[in-house]
């Protein structure tokens, strides 16, 4: 039965994250195109973090402040570099979908995503995980929050079997 209820979300997230999402290739995916249209320029700001352990996705918040503010500058400064290169493309009427190239994987996008209950069901177990990047966590625990409210009864047999385990 978890094969044949979906679910389909809206995500607002960076190309990044957008990315690692579509490795979950049991749902179909819709992304708002940079090809035919301007883009609205957002980027996603993260926090440096180091690596830990042998955890390819695991990262700590343990890093000196000086090295902290480098890395908040860093992406402020690219940012704008890309948003002053891209909107420059445009203006000298470079299509969108060649002047996108300027834009950094922080750049935000915009996808719809459907799935099966089975497949939501698999993503949100390997997606909520603390093994998980902190920025794709952050993004499925609120698409968590939206299959707890559409599913409460199949989100509360999936609590209760983890507490069991």
């Amino acid at each position: 039965p978890f094969e044949l209820a979906h679910l389909t979300v809206e995500v607002e997230t960076s190309r990044a994250i957008a990315a690692q999402l579509l490795r979950h290739r049991s749902m179909s995916f819709q992304e708002f195109s940079l090809r035919y249209s301007e883009a609205t320029l957002g980027f996603e700001v993260c926090e440096a973090r180091c690596k830990v352990g042998s955890n390819r996705q695991g990262s700590a918040d343990n890093l000196p402040e000086d090295v902290k503010a480098w890395w908040r500058e860093a992406q402020g400064d690219m940012h704008e570099m890309a948003e002053a290169c891209y909107d420059g493309a445009i203006e000298r009427g470079i299509a969108p979908e060649v002047a996108r190239f300027l834009l950094p994987l922080s750049t935000t996008t915009r996808l719809y995503v459907a799935g099966s209950v089975r497949s939501w069901i698999h993503y949100l177990e390997q997606r909520v995980s603390p093994h998980a990047q902190q920025e794709h966590r952050e993004m499925a625990q609120a698409i968590k929050a939206i299959f707890d409210t559409r599913f409460p009864h199949i989100a509360q047999a999936l609590a209760e079997g983890q507490e069991a385990a």
